[in-house]
């Protein structure tokens, strides 16, 4: 996945750090939500609408419409599998839809999904339309950074692999006491040893 700059993170009463974003903060990134049953003109008896996204990845009416639109689609991405910043109980799938002729790196023009909710049931397959927020969209899963302090200095921590490894950013305050790469229990360990303050 592609690296990520800001995150929202929280602190139990042990100092250890919990990195977890909502599923709505995630979406609140995307631009406008699209019907995309309506906007591909497919039957929604069809393709049940609360099936799983897998359903209408292979579904073959959906793939004619797409192609017919000249698009294509990409890759069907699960969070499962992958080191993130959301919550462990808000499993994702997604994919893209890019104009024919584009590669991968290219903004896709929809990114279609679906999600389970805190019920455990799986929510609508959502569809929205994208104006450059991909990358946002997976730095905000992804990628986090952090400043501690120990009252005197503070130092800068990052991590792009959904908060498993990080790695400090001003590099020249590296010494015995602050490492400068650090799995995500040292980073606790340490916090709570040299009594840091996250300030950020």
């Amino acid at each position: 996945m592609r690296h990520i700059k800001n995150y929202n993170f929280f602190i139990n009463e042990n100092k250890n750090i919990n990195l977890k974003i909502t599923i709505d903060e995630l979406l609140s990134i995307l631009d406008e939500e699209v019907d995309i049953f309506k906007l591909f003109n497919i039957n929604k008896d069809q393709v049940k609408i609360t099936d799983d996204i897998d359903v209408l990845y292979e579904n073959a009416e959906f793939n004619k419409k797409i192609d017919k639109n000249d698009l294509k689609k990409g890759k069907l991405e699960d969070t499962s599998y992958d080191e993130v910043l959301l919550d462990d109980s808000v499993k994702l799938k997604f994919f893209f839809l890019n104009n024919k002729g584009t590669i991968e790196i290219e903004e896709p023009k929809f990114i279609i999904l679906q999600y389970n909710k805190s019920d455990g049931t799986k929510s609508e397959i959502k569809g929205y339309q994208n104006i450059d927020k991909i990358n946002k969209f997976y730095q905000k899963l992804t990628d986090s950074t952090i400043e501690l302090s120990n009252g005197k200095d503070t130092y800068i921590y990052q991590t792009s692999n959904g908060g498993n490894n990080w790695e400090m950013k001003n590099v020249q305050m590296e010494n015995d006491d602050m490492k400068g790469e650090l799995d995500v229990d040292q980073l606790n360990d340490m916090i709570k040893k040299l009594n840091l303050k996250i300030i950020k």
